[in-house]
């Protein structure tokens, strides 16, 4: 019995993570959007959570989403903690949901879900549509598994010696469903599998609340414990979670005898009392918190304080969320800022190109052969991300993003060697020789430098955007750079013909300049002939 009990339980993890999956990874954008509609206001945000949560079934993941969301930015504190207290009551009211006996409705999901999946099973997006019915009637098959096989242990006689004890020791009975529940990582099954076990009488309702109150707590360990490595804004949602359920968890402790009168009074079944004590504790958690989100922000903040001297930290990536790798379309946009990262950076090399030559500038030559380790590290990371992403199931728009991300970021990576290992090696030479270019020459030099620049930027938009029409405009500069590129050099022999002092010691250090300008230029502009190339399929 209690292997068939355990086979329901895996059978319950399952068809949750296959609900989650294929909500993240067929419609990860609209998760996102949803939540990132929470900065509006606290009211909103918990809206957002609370919607979330009901199309992920897992207030976890909607915990991780908010947490990256605060992590890069791109949400407040306060917006995420309302979105957390919303998966909260969300996942409270999928566990009441779920906890009604529709073993009847579990054959026709899978069925359908089967059907549908083996019908659409070419790459199709309904596919995703199918694997969410499959993985409800997973979860329905599960529970009605656990309550089958839990119906004789009510009348076991070994049963009741295990678990009395724990009736005596409520704090114990807590510290075990705080355990259950983070090693089956999901709050939702632990409840469903003790509202299964209660239905039938296996456990006790006084025992069966505590576990409640347990497993309620646990659900505040695991995205905290998942992202106790990430940066600390990204730490202070599940930490200002935790602390909420922590209080609420003391609050019912100390209230318990109360309540179960109050729940026994109504005359109701274990299993709606038990329920309805797990939707209470939630909305409980919403009516006292909501109006001191920015109290608990801000005692969040000093527990867990951001960085203020992030110059350790430039060498790492900031964007890169290895949680978003679940949902593709997170994941792209994870990989899409940091590469856009990595290309500020060429940015900032580039911008200090003309002052290593014109000035002799060694303390900038050593800032940008600094900033070309950023820019490999940074590389190596993007890589690394992409790798792990492509080995998930992508549609083919997701698959060209993903190559189109990595062939700017290889470009990028090549044009930071080209300027750390050839231009800046011929700055130093300079400025060990204490060599000058003449005049004209620099003027070269400078209007060759802004334009490849100002290609770089456009680049950028491109990048972004996918503009045909940016492409195109990107590659007549290219042409125009070509043109610009034989006058220098028409330029350059002119100037050696007159015998310029200046022009005769620095000519090969010249077209070498020159010339490494224009092949960051080609890396630079290579991203318009995708664009371009699609436009025209």
């Amino acid at each position: 019995m209690l292997l068939t009990i355990l086979s329901g339980v895996c059978l319950l993890l399952w068809g949750l993570r296959t609900v989650k999956r294929a909500v993240l990874r067929g419609y990860g954008a609209q998760v996102q959007a949803i939540i990132a509609a929470g900065t509006k206001n606290r009211i909103f945000a918990f809206v957002c959570g609370f919607g979330t949560t009901l199309f992920l079934q897992s207030s976890t993941a909607t915990a991780l989403l908010a947490s990256s969301f605060v992590g890069r930015g791109l949400m407040k504190v306060t917006g995420g903690i309302a979105v957390m207290i919303g998966a909260d009551v969300g996942t409270s009211i999928v566990a009441q949901v779920l906890s009604f006996d529709m073993r009847w409705l579990a054959p026709c999901l899978l069925s359908f879900g089967i059907i549908l999946h083996l019908i659409f099973d070419n790459g199709s997006h309904k596919r995703f549509v199918a694997r969410i019915i499959m993985g409800i009637g997973f979860m329905l098959t599960a529970l009605a598994i656990i309550k089958t096989a839990a119906a004789p242990l009510s009348t076991s006689e070994t049963l009741p010696l295990i678990l009395n004890p724990l009736e005596a020791e409520p704090i114990l009975a807590l510290l075990i469903a705080v355990l259950l529940t983070y090693v089956m990582h999901s709050s939702l099954s632990a409840i469903l599998l003790f509202a299964a076990l209660a239905a039938h009488n296996v456990l006790s309702f006084e025992l069966a609340l505590t576990f409640m109150i347990g497993a309620n707590f646990g659900a505040g360990i695991i995205p905290l414990i998942a992202v106790i490595r990430d940066t600390p804004q990204a730490v202070q949602i599940p930490l200002s979670n935790l602390i909420m359920r922590f209080i609420m968890a003391v609050i019912f402790m100390a209230c318990l005898p109360l309540i179960i009168a109050e729940l026994q009074a109504t005359g109701w079944g274990p299993l709606q009392m038990l329920m309805t004590a797990h939707i209470g504790f939630n909305v409980a958690i919403a009516i006292l918190f909501m109006p001191f989100i920015g109290t608990l922000a801000r005692l969040v903040e000093k527990l867990s304080p951001s960085l203020d001297d992030d110059a350790d930290e430039t060498v790492k990536p900031r964007y890169l969320d290895k949680k978003a790798l679940s949902s593709p379309s997170a994941a792209l946009s994870c990989a899409t800022r940091e590469t856009l990262r990595m290309s500020e950076v060429l940015e900032s090399m580039l911008g200090k190109i003309y002052m290593a030559f014109s000035r002799h500038d060694e303390e900038a030559i050593e800032k940008i052969r600094q900033q070309d380790d950023i820019i490999d590290n940074l590389f190596a990371e993007i890589k690394d991300y992409i790798i792990r992403l492509t080995r998930e199931e992508l549609s083919d728009k997701e698959a060209d993003q993903s190559m189109r991300i990595m062939n700017f970021a290889t470009n990028m990576e090549y044009c930071g060697d080209i300027i750390e290992s050839s231009l800046m090696d011929n700055a130093a030479k300079m400025a060990r020789r204490k060599d000058q270019f003449s005049e004209e020459g620099l003027k070269e030099i400078k209007a060759f430098h802004e334009k490849v620049s100002s290609n770089l930027k456009l680049a950028q938009s491109i990048f972004l955007s996918s503009d045909p029409i940016l492409a195109k405009q990107l590659l007549e500069e290219k042409r125009g750079l070509v043109i610009a590129e034989r006058e220098s050099t028409v330029n350059h022999m002119k100037r050696l013909r007159e015998g310029l002092p200046q022009t005769m010691a620095t000519s090969g250090m010249h077209t070498d300049v020159i010339r490494d300008l224009r092949r960051i230029n080609t890396y630079i502009t290579s991203i318009a002939y995708g664009i371009l190339d699609k436009s025209k399929s």
